[in-house]
């Protein structure tokens, strides 16, 4: 049986390590839905995984970024992540832009 990600060829992705109910978003390559996890003590829960196309313009007016006070998991590093209320909203050009001016 054929996934709709079987085209993609992103290094390190693994679709069977993403959690239960998420899937890679076709227009950023990044994770989003509602997973069904597992507490240390057994208890079930869910957790909403927002990607950048789900959130708000930055500030470039070009890209997108993610909604403040969300939580998505991160496919890479393979972990949740949080973006607090009051981290700076960039899109990746934006954030790759600010990464190369500060290594300068």
């Amino acid at each position: 049986m054929s996934s709709p990600h079987d085209d993609l060829d992103l290094p390190g992705l693994h679709l069977t390590d993403f959690p239960a109910g998420l899937r890679l978003c076709l227009v950023c390559h990044e994770a989003r839905g509602v997973a069904l996890l597992s507490r240390y003590d057994g208890e079930l829960f869910t957790m909403r995984s927002q990607c950048p196309c789900e959130g708000i313009p930055c500030h470039c007016g070009k890209g997108m970024t993610r909604m403040p006070a969300c939580s998505y998991f991160d496919w890479r590093a393979g972990r949740w992540r949080h973006k607090p209320h009051f981290s700076r909203g960039m899109c990746r050009r934006c954030e790759e832009r600010e990464r190369r001016r500060r290594e300068r």
